[in-house]
């Protein structure tokens, strides 16, 4: 059985982020009932608020370079000033 190369290559995460931005679609983070139905009212209410959400929250945030970082309560408020977009 032969390996793909891509696979013999260690894993990096700017690696993925490139293969995440260029092959998949974003990661769907809704919670799903016993019958496939999607919890969104929640994730909804939510937000992204750190305060609120229960979740770790992770963006690209602008001029952060290649990478997730978290998403703090200073992000919040730079999204609601408007000096940031998600």
């Amino acid at each position: 059985m032969r390996s793909s190369p891509a696979l013999t290559r260690p894993l990096s995460l700017s690696s993925l982020l490139h293969h995440a931005r260029t092959r998949l679609a974003p990661p769907p983070r809704l919670e799903s009932t016993g019958t496939g139905k999607q919890l969104k009212v929640q994730l909804r209410n939510e937000g992204v608020d750190p305060a609120v959400v229960r979740d770790a929250v992770w963006w690209l945030k602008p001029g952060a370079g290649e990478g997730y970082v978290p998403f703090g309560a200073g992000d919040w408020e730079a999204l609601k000033a408007g000096k940031v977009k998600l």
